[in-house]
């Protein structure tokens, strides 16, 4: 994903991140929004995406054979090196990536114990995403959808930042290939996982 720096001010706004001794990267704003939601009972499209695991994971069923696919879309995890703009935090669903993204890391084992698998999709780069994994030590993998080739094909809800496309937070849970459940919107990304679940166990 290649994310472009507004020249106009850039000098006022650097920041050095001291642990990497890199320039932090500061995001211009611009929102253009799609709205469309997934719909129960839809067939997903037999694609597979590079996944931060290695090669590609089918998006359409769980890679472990489980009975259900916890499939869930956010905009983007942060990292050191990127200062979101102040009005990120105005974009609905837009903050708390990585409060959800720890969250199903700590439900990992309910959610196996569940049949069920989980998976996070977004547009960032497999790198982004690689590093991200490391980070907060997911135990699952997440898939890169940069050429939003899924996004297009279920005509997900997104937004755009500074040229970038970027998933609404979303969460689909799969099951033989059909969509069984859509959470969306999602008001509270850190109690969210757990909603997810008990919808699964109550199944």
């Amino acid at each position: 994903m290649d994310l472009k720096v507004p020249l106009r001010g850039l000098q006022a706004h650097r920041r050095i991140d001291e642990r990497r001794r890199q320039p932090i990267r500061r995001l211009s704003m611009e929102q253009d929004v799609t709205e469309s939601v997934a719909v129960v009972g839809t067939v997903l499209p037999g694609l597979s995406l590079p996944a931060t695991s290695g090669g590609r994971l089918a998006v359409d069923r769980a890679p472990k054979g489980s009975r259900y696919l916890v499939l869930y879309g956010y905009p983007r995890i942060s990292s050191p090196d990127i200062q979101m703009p102040e009005s990120w935090a105005t974009i609905p669903g837009a903050v708390g990536c990585t409060a959800e993204s720890c969250r199903f890391r700590d439900l990992d084992r309910d959610f196996a114990a569940s049949d069920a698998e989980i998976i996070g999709v977004s547009t960032q780069s497999r790198k982004e995403q690689q590093a991200a994994v490391a980070r907060l030590r997911l135990p699952f993998p997440l898939v890169s959808d940069e050429d939003l080739e899924f996004t297009r094909a279920l005509r997900l809800p997104t937004f755009t930042v500074a040229g970038s496309t970027m998933l609404r937070r979303q969460t689909l849970v799969v099951e033989q290939g059909r969509i069984a459940q859509v959470f969306h919107p999602i008001e509270d990304p850190g109690s969210h996982p757990h909603d997810v679940l008990q919808w699964i166990r109550g199944r």
